[in-house]
């Protein structure tokens, strides 16, 4: 019986750093908060360019 090497894969482990959230001042969180409102009803709107993401799978008839 042939023994085969097992395949080596690298991991990178990064330290966990204590720091403080970045503190906005709230018009520029409620700006935030729209363009990720936006974002994620453009990604999830069926049949516009780029709604859906690549696994979207869409009807043709």
């Amino acid at each position: 019986m042939k023994s085969h090497p097992k395949s080596v894969r690298s991991q990178l482990n990064l330290a966990l750093l204590d720091r403080r959230p970045t503190e906005l001042p709230s018009h520029e969180q409620h700006e935030l908060a729209l363009a990720l409102v936006e974002l994620l009803i453009n990604a999830a709107a069926p049949g516009t360019p780029g709604g859906g993401g690549p696994n979207e799978s869409e009807t043709h008839e």
